[in-house]
């Protein structure tokens, strides 16, 4: 399994004289051609104990994004955009599929932290139809990773009944829920029950429901 970077484990430290509780945290975010990328969303996730469970930030037209003030701790960089295919890594789904890369932060940075994006993920596309070929709203998608099928990732259709998943970079088992049809489960021409896309891979699938 191909591994890649995209978050950071932050300490902060005081930024000048003792006693001080707070920080500033300044980073810039590029795609794999080292491009600065605008509009991604960054998170920081407190681990190390009480404080906010999450601070957001978003990149500018230099990809570039602030935390001021951000309480002293341990924390990490979590960057995601759908529109560029980089998934959410607070859902465990997406766990592990990158590396951890710590850094140590103290005072103010003369020069960003810099998070590299991974190519983009696999891209799942599903079209639900009832027997009568008709789309049909209100399933869910669950996806299960083979490695550990105590991690499941849901996910609703539109009211077309059509869904879009971004894909971890593990092996899942693939079901598709639905009041009053039976379960769907996923299975290749050749009878593997399990499914993984690639980076940037993209595969379309139509599901056909049956009645209970």
């Amino acid at each position: 399994m191909v591994k890649r970077n995209l978050f950071a484990m932050v300490v902060l430290y005081p930024i000048c004289c003792s006693g001080q509780t707070a920080g500033m945290f300044i980073g810039q975010v590029v795609d794999p051609s080292n491009r600065p990328t605008r509009g991604v969303k960054v998170e920081a996730l407190r681990i190390d104990g009480p404080g906010p469970t999450g601070l957001l930030a978003q990149t500018d037209s230099q990809g570039k994004f602030t935390f001021a003030n951000i309480p002293v701790g341990k924390y990490e960089m979590l960057a995601s955009d759908r529109t560029l295919r980089i998934p959410d890594r607070r859902f465990l789904l997406y766990r592990d599929s990158f590396v951890n890369s710590p850094v140590i932060v103290s005072g103010h940075q003369r020069t960003p932290y810099v998070i590299k994006l991974p190519n983009p993920s696999g891209l799942l596309k599903l079209s639900i139809v009832t027997p009568q070929h008709e789309k049909f709203p209100g399933a869910t998608v669950v996806l299960r990773l083979v490695i550990n099928p105590k991690i499941v990732f849901q996910q609703g259709f539109s009211d077309q009944g059509d869904a879009s998943v971004l894909m971890p970079n593990s092996r899942v088992t693939l079901e598709v829920q639905t009041p009053g049809f039976k379960t769907w489960k996923y299975q290749s021409s050749s009878g593997d029950d399990q499914l993984f896309l690639g980076e940037e891979q993209e595969l379309s699938i139509k599901v056909d429901l049956q009645p209970l």
